[in-house]
């Protein structure tokens, strides 16, 4: 129910039998979470361990001369942490796991105590070997509570000059990390960043065919890198959608924004709404509604512009808003011309097209 904090049973002695009181104390809050654990009382183990075992811990980390034995501890103890009391505000019911009292922001103050201990180590500097692995598990935690705004100290923590080489890291840890990177680039809009780091976590992440959980993590990376991608003007191939069971999801998608067929973009969208919440790319999905928009608008300007003059590049908008009407649902979802022209405004604000609108010439 809670795993062992050592890499080996054999770790475990030979790590605490020197360390005295704080091993003690650590050890005994240890031995009782993981009882309460594994009778299911979730909330209470966590609470044991959080006011009992990570202080101890923590101090017993800071005199611990061997990083070869102080690192693995740390870092499963920061996953730990999270996972308990992940699993403790779910057993509790509680709504409000952002709330200052709730125990996933607990967590999150308990994990900026050991990050801040093994970023600033007072004996074996190779102990900043643990910082990644604690920044992910705080990565997880505040996505969960929705609290973003405080990664960014521990992406400047760790692009600091006293920060360790990222590539001194393992592999698994910086995939993990660059996929949450691009994550929160994405959410500042900033699609070609977003774009490098995720490739990168999916560069470096094992191929789907070795295991089920590495065709579960490359579906995560690319349920973000995908859209990001088609924003930039990249269309996955059917094959990499195929290999990862992502063609029912991304393959109609994909040829509304190749086509502009706004209604089957709803249609799917309306589809996939739920799925696409849980793994919160939903608003990154609503983007992709300017890349067909986009489509659409220049298929009419196609239809329409042989009836023009080779130099004018104007376009009725009314012929747009008949295209818009002909994608509706129903005629009482068909946009009037107010709502055509808020559409392309938009278009217009975000770069996707250049032009401006004249009512003079309407």
């Amino acid at each position: 129910a809670l795993s062992s904090w050592a890499a080996a049973p054999a770790l475990a002695p030979h790590a605490f039998s020197q360390a005295g009181e704080q091993a003690s104390l650590f050890l005994a809050a240890h031995a009782t979470a993981a009882t309460l654990a594994a009778s299911g009382a979730w909330p209470e183990a966590y609470d044991t361990f959080a006011a009992e075992g990570v202080q101890p811990f923590v101090r017993w980390f800071r005199e611990q001369d061997d990083a070869g034995v102080a690192v693995p501890v740390m870092q499963q103890i920061a996953t730990n942490l999270y996972d308990l009391a992940s699993k403790a505000e779910k057993a509790s019911g509680s709504m409000a796991a952002a709330a200052e009292d709730s125990r996933l922001s607990n967590a999150g103050m308990k994990l900026q105590s050991c990050f801040s201990e093994a970023f600033n180590p007072k004996k074996d500097k190779d102990k900043k070997m643990a910082c990644l692995s604690i920044v992910i598990a705080m990565f997880r935690l505040y996505f969960s509570i929705n609290t973003l705004h405080l990664t960014r100290n521990l992406v400047n923590s760790m692009s600091a000059r006293n920060a360790p080489d990222f590539d001194s890291f393992p592999a698994s840890q910086r995939a993990t990390y660059r996929y949450y990177t691009g994550r929160l680039l994405v959410f500042e809009d900033r699609f070609a960043e977003a774009e490098e780091h995720l490739a990168y976590a999916l560069r470096h992440a094992p191929r789907a065919s070795h295991s089920a959980v590495a065709l579960r993590n490359r579906r995560r990376v690319l349920a973000y890198l995908i859209p990001v991608r088609m924003l930039l003007g990249r269309m996955p191939s059917d094959e990499l959608l195929r290999m990862h069971g992502m063609d029912n999801t991304f393959g109609p998608v994909k040829r509304a924004c190749v086509t502009g067929d706004l209604r089957a973009f709803n249609d799917v969208m309306e589809a996939t709404t739920v799925s696409h919440i849980q793994l919160g790319t939903f608003l990154l999905m609503e983007r992709l509604r300017q890349f067909v928009l986009r489509t659409l608008l220049k298929r009419v300007h196609l239809v329409t512009q042989p009836t023009l003059p080779p130099t004018n590049f104007q376009l009725d908008l009314h012929q747009f808003q008949r295209a818009l009407a002909m994608c509706a649902s129903s005629d009482e979802d068909a946009p009037d011309i107010e709502e055509a022209e808020c559409l392309v405004v938009t278009l217009i604000y975000r770069k996707a097209v250049k032009g401006y609108i004249s009512h003079k010439l309407r």
